[in-house]
This record gives C-alpha cells, structure tokens and sequence, in this order.
C-alpha cells in the first residue's frame, strides 16, 4: 500500500462525507478507499497466484496419420487399419 499511497491525492480523502440534517452524513471517501483496498489486495493476489501455478503440458495426440494413405489412427496402433501398412 505505501506504493499506492503515493499515487493517490495527499490530505484526508477517506474523511470525505456529504452532511446531511440530523448529523447524519454519506461518507464517500471512505467508501472509495475500502473499494481501492479491495482492488489493490484482489490484483497482488491474482498476480501471485498465476505466478505460481504452472500451465500444464500440452497432452500428446491420441492419433496419427499414416504416412501412406492419410488415414487418421489412434496413437498406439502398429499397423493402418485402412492399407495395413507398418506405421512408425
């Protein structure tokens, strides 16, 4: 916060208040700074936790082409089930 801190206006913003009769009053600046806090404190979280969490790793392919017909297989198969060829 005391990074933020210097950003903002100097003087007691948060104090900031619309009076209204009976001694009652709206108090916006306090408002606005609880939504500033929740703000800064929501981006430093996000940003930790996708720091720290790691993309998984693509999955392989569960299929191949056969070289020789173009025919799609599954990733285990040793033979095209369409020309019977050998596959790699």
């Amino acid at each position: 916060m005391p990074v933020v801190g210097l950003t903002l206006p100097g003087g007691e913003w948060r104090n900031a208040a619309i009076a209204l009769p009976r001694g009652n009053a709206i108090k916006y600046g306090d408002l606005l700074g609880r939504l500033l806090d929740f703000i800064v404190v929501a981006l430093v979280v996000y940003l930790v936790t996708k720091a720290v969490l790691e993309k998984p790793a693509p999955a392989p392919p569960d299929t191949k082409t056969c070289p020789q017909c173009l025919e799609v297989v599954p990733a285990a198969a040793r033979r095209c089930r369409a020309c019977t060829s050998q596959l790699a």
